[in-house]
């Protein structure tokens, strides 16, 4: 007897949930982003138990006929793509045809549907991937897909989810990268009967910023925008004093899809480095722009991940973009001896970087986007502190303080600014008046 079987429809099914469907947040997501791929302007999300008891996404989309909706309830069913060559330019936020299958499997359901123009729509009801009920109801145009009792069928799934707050966590962070990647949309998210996320449609990513995380933020964050080959790198960055203790705020997207990518993110946190403390990370939405072709999404069953034909191109034009932004005069403000009458802040700054090289070796260098050799200009109150500040004399960086007594320290261990600042200014090494110490500014003030 053969040890190789063949495995029966229902269990392919909940293997292949399990691929796609890991929590509440992933059912959030996929529905939502068909919502989207369907032309809605408007979407709803009800939630219960942070989605375990029930999630319900309703749109104003262009709707399905009961036909479509039986053909939408099979694996690999799908209006996104046609042929294998639509695979190379796929523009629509879902295209594999395996989320709602899915999603039924592990769920009671309900579909109801209406196309635009009709009167008269359909409703599917069933559970476990099992259709029960199929009817022909009036409805508005539109479509709400209705899931209860989530894994009620793989306890072994429902065993692992972790706390209702996490998990509606976890499905607020993806629908905000979604609102902020589509400002046009009206988002609403309503839990356990209240709401907890209103996204009104936006004119800019400006305002839609300000509507998801303050507007007091959004109106002090920097625009981004710059052109780089076939990469067009837009959106919005914080001043680096109003940073993050963490990395919440990173949103990264591309070709209308908010992605999470390693590289990028550290790409733009290397881009703030030199005026950020190692636990500070900044805040900042990047949408990143580029040839179809360029971009591969079918990589990941849930499309959070997507693969670059030249990755370093696009990081390259994410580091320039920010830096560019964080060199505007809302964060270097031009001071006696930094310019000269007859230059602006901004030549000053391009002559001052005319040695920016992009960090090589996956940017795990340090900074090395800025001249290294020391300044004895004696405008600057005395040599900067911070051990990775690159104009820092090198012989100041071993060397104690002497004649000063013993330097306070700060809690990493170094001496304080204040214990540098006592220095006298013609002591060996000379002064550093140069634009990337002065961006060590903040550090400066807080060891004080």
């Amino acid at each position: 007897m053969s040890r190789i079987r063949l495995l029966p429809e229902h269990l392919v099914n909940k293997i292949a949930a399990g691929e796609v469907v890991e929590r509440p947040s992933s059912v959030v997501k996929e529905l939502v982003e068909n919502a989207i791929d369907a032309g809605s302007t408007a979407i709803t999300v009800e939630l219960k138990d942070a989605g375990r008891q029930l999630i319900r996404v309703s749109d104003d989309g262009l709707g399905m006929d009961a036909g479509d909706i039986d053909l939408a309830l099979l694996r690999h069913a799908t209006s996104k793509i046609a042929d294998e060559a639509d695979l190379a330019a796929i523009a629509s936020l879902g295209f594999r045809g395996e989320a709602l299958p899915a999603i039924c499997a592990v769920s009671r359901f309900q579909i109801t549907s209406c196309p635009r123009g009709a009167t008269t729509g359909a409703l599917v009801r069933g559970a476990g991937g099992e259709v029960v009920d199929r009817l022909a109801i009036e409805a508005q145009p539109g479509t709400t897909v209705e899931t209860q009792d989530l894994f009620f069928n793989t306890p072994a799934r429902l065993k692992f989810l972790r706390s209702a707050p996490a998990e509606l966590a976890a499905a607020l962070r993806l629908l905000e990268g979604l609102a902020l990647a589509r400002p046009d949309l009206h988002l609403r998210v309503i839990h356990n009967g209240r709401v907890t996320l209103m996204a009104p449609a936006a004119r800019s990513l400006r305002d839609r910023v300000g509507a998801l995380r303050g507007f007091e933020l959004a109106q002090a964050m920097l625009e981004v925008d710059r052109t780089q080959g076939s990469v067009r790198v837009e959106g919005l960055a914080v001043p680096p004093q109003l940073a993050r203790g963490n990395r919440d705020e990173m949103t990264l997207i591309v070709n209308g899809r908010a992605v999470r990518d390693t590289a990028l993110l550290q790409t733009l946190i290397e881009a703030y480095r030199p005026m950020l403390a190692r636990h500070e990370f900044p805040s900042a939405v990047l949408i990143i722009s580029m040839p179809l072709q360029e971009l591969d999404v079918n990589v990941h069953p849930t499309k959070a991940w997507v693969r670059f034909r030249s990755p370093r191109l696009v990081q390259e034009a994410v580091f320039l973009a920010v830096q560019d932004a964080l060199r505007s005069r809302r964060v270097v403000q031009p001071q006696q001896g930094l310019t000269s009458p007859d230059m602006d802040l901004d030549q000053a700054l391009t002559s001052s970087s005319e040695s920016t090289s992009f960090p090589q070796a996956g940017l795990s260098s340090s900074i090395s986007t800025w001249p290294t050799s020391a300044c004895s200009s004696s405008t600057c109150a005395a040599t900067c502190s911070r051990d990775r500040c690159p104009r820092r004399p090198s012989s100041s960086r071993n060397r104690s303080i002497s004649g000063q007594g013993r330097a306070r320290s700060s809690s990493n261990g170094r001496p304080t600014w204040a214990a540098w600042a006592s220095r006298s200014k013609s002591s060996e090494g000379g002064a550093c008046s140069c634009a990337a110490c002065r961006r060590c500014s903040r550090a400066r003030s807080r060891d004080v």
